[in-house]
């Protein structure tokens, strides 16, 4: 499953974990709200403080869905980087 973490330029990246996003957020950033995060279903992430990763957030996955945010993102899905 890949999770996309979109900023707040609209800058995508695309993970293959959801250790690989915990490990790469800067935790200034998350303070700043400065993300989305989707995975490739649609559902939504929260970020939860946590002393246990290099972000100081752990992950969690919502109930919420935002299938219109992944249809946008789905049309660049081989990229690895990309904007919308």
């Amino acid at each position: 499953m890949k999770i996309f973490v979109i900023d707040k330029c609209g800058w995508v990246n695309v993970y293959k974990s959801e250790i690989s996003v915990e490990e790469s957020l800067e935790p200034i950033d998350i303070k700043n709200n400065e993300y989305q995060i989707i995975n490739s279903n649609g559902f939504m992430y929260k970020l939860k403080p946590s002393l246990d990763t290099y972000s100081e957030f752990k992950l969690l996955c919502t109930e919420k869905r935002n299938m219109q945010l992944l249809v946008k993102l789905n049309s660049n899905q081989s990229l690895e980087q990309f904007k919308i």
